[in-house]
């Protein structure tokens, strides 16, 4: 996953930026004003669109993603208040603990075993202060089937990218490829297929409370309507 990411990274804010919706961005801005020194960690951050929103509603945030490349993009727009990391979710370890915790842009769906995402939820909630908040978005099989089966492409002088997706099972699949010119002017290739589990957010909650969160909140208004995006918020 990480070197399709990698080549992604130039454009991803210019195609692939996704948006947050209000009632996301209000739950945080509460938990916010309720802290002093407020720390978020911002799982998969990519480019850092949410850890950015989050610096700026006055959070220090350590933004971690597997993709070095996709963590450069934010380089020349970062300030003192956010710190970068570049690890995998599944491994993280610090020895501070966090206000705030995110995963979102259906980061958590690419773990797609049940014991692996109770590891995750696992490590999350150790690194949460009590009271302390998880607040991520799941893939939920979408109603809208219109764009599955359907192949795309972007391109651009330096590179280009051809996607397809499809709905297997319980998982949303894309198989993608993508073109990338070198240092060097020679075209590199990367194919690969990126799996994302379909769940329900009755099954991440009692993945939630079976290792240790408290309550677990479904964020209503905040579902994309066709998406199948659920975001919901646990609570230590």
């Amino acid at each position: 996953m990480v070197r399709s990411y990698d080549a992604l990274a130039p454009v991803y804010d210019k195609f692939f930026r996704p948006a947050y919706p209000d009632s996301v961005i209000r739950l945080l801005e509460h938990k916010a004003s309720c802290c002093h020194d407020t720390w978020a960690l911002d799982l998969g951050c990519g480019t850092c669109g949410s850890s950015r929103i989050m610096t700026r509603l006055g959070y220090k945030v350590v933004g971690l993603d597997l993709s070095f490349e996709m963590l450069k993009q934010a380089l020349p727009v970062i300030d003192e208040a956010l710190f970068l990391v570049c690890g995998d979710m599944r491994a993280f370890g610090f020895r501070k603990a966090f206000d705030v915790i995110t995963c979102l842009n259906h980061g958590i769906s690419y773990v797609t075993q049940d014991c692996e995402v109770e590891e995750v939820l696992s490590r999350i909630v150790s690194h949460l202060n009590a009271g302390g908040m998880f607040c991520f978005d799941i893939l939920t099989r979408p109603t809208d089937y219109d764009h599955c089966g359907q192949s795309h492409m972007i391109k651009g002088e330096e590179y280009l990218l051809m996607w397809k997706e499809n709905v297997e099972r319980d998982q949303y699949v894309v198989e993608l490829a993508c073109l990338k010119k070198g240092p060097n002017g020679e075209w590199e290739a990367v194919r690969e297929v990126h799996r994302q589990r379909f769940g329900t957010a009755r099954h991440y909650a009692e993945l939630a409370m079976n290792v240790g969160f408290q309550k677990v909140r479904h964020l209503r208004g905040s579902t994309v309507q066709g998406s199948g995006t659920v975001h919901l918020a646990a609570f230590r």
